[in-house]
Formats: structure tokens, C-alpha cells, sequence
């Protein structure tokens, strides 16, 4: 009986330490393609931007529409992105404000959660594990308002 949970317990250590470092390997891999998503972008480096994302991605946004006081949702594609970053719209911001701060919200298995907030965005990644590489599914994003003093 002694042996039985022994080994048990010495099985349940090993499956437990190695599930940690596929987590722990795989956080690191999905800040580094974080990473990569914004230096892509800043760099106009469509190369390095398609290794980013999923050919399938949405990216989306609520825009309102002052002149009709209504909110409408703006998405973008794979393609579109793709567009914005050869047409270089990233290498506009000031190397000083290229710092973007990028948070891990949550990993589970091939899907997780990042916040990457810049000068002007803050955005929220939906990265999957696809073909065996961290790549952005969806992205949620918008434009940081500056607050106007009263």
C-alpha cells in the first residue's frame, strides 16, 4: 500500500512539474510573439508580422460616429493588417514612445491572454496554439482618449 502511494505520488509530482514547464515554456514563447506583434508594427516589417498572426485573425474595435451619436464595430483582418504594416502606419510613432508594456493575463493549455498597451493603443490578444506556434487569433482594441481637463 506504501509503495502504491509512493509511486503515485512520485508520478503526480513529475506530471505536475513537467505540466509547469510547458506552462512556464509556453508563457515565455507567447510574450516573445507579443513582442514581436509590436516591434513588427513599429519596424513595418510585414515578415515578421505574419509570423504573428493567424491568417484568420479579426481585430475589432467600437468607433463612434459623432455625427450620428452611434457605435459601430470596426473590424480588421488578417489581410488589412497585413496592409497597415507594409504601408509602415507603426513607424510614425516617436522611437521614445515604442515601449509598449506587455502583461500576461492567463495561459491554459494552447490558448491564452495577453494586454499590450502603447503611446496610443491599448490592445487585448487572443493567442492560439496553431501547427505547434503561438499565433493571434483575435484582438479587442482601442485608442488610448487623453482625458480633457476641466
Amino acid at each position: 500500500m506504501k509503495k502504491t502511494k509512493m509511486i503515485t505520488i512520485g508520478f503526480f509530482l513529475t506530471f505536475t512539474l513537467s505540466l509547469n514547464a510547458q506552462i512556464m515554456q509556453d508563457s515565455i514563447e507567447v510574450l516573445k510573439i507579443a513582442s514581436l506583434y509590436s516591434q513588427a508594427w513599429y519596424e513595418g516589417d510585414s515578415l515578421k508580422m505574419s509570423k504573428v498572426l493567424h491568417p484568420e485573425l479579426v481585430k475589432r474595435t467600437i468607433r463612434n460616429y459623432e455625427h450620428t451619436g452611434n457605435d459601430v464595430v470596426n473590424n480588421l483582418s488578417y489581410n488589412t493588417m497585413m496592409q497597415y504594416t507594409i504601408a509602415g502606419y507603426g513607424k510614425h510613432t516617436p522611437k521614445d514612445k515604442q515601449n509598449d508594456k506587455i502583461e500576461m493575463l492567463d495561459i491554459c493549455e494552447d490558448i491564452a491572454s495577453i494586454r499590450v498597451e502603447s503611446a496610443d493603443y491599448v490592445e487585448y490578444l487572443q493567442m492560439v496554439k496553431y501547427n505547434g506556434e503561438w499565433k493571434a487569433l483575435n484582438v479587442l482594441w482601442q485608442i488610448k482618449v487623453l482625458k480633457k481637463s476641466k
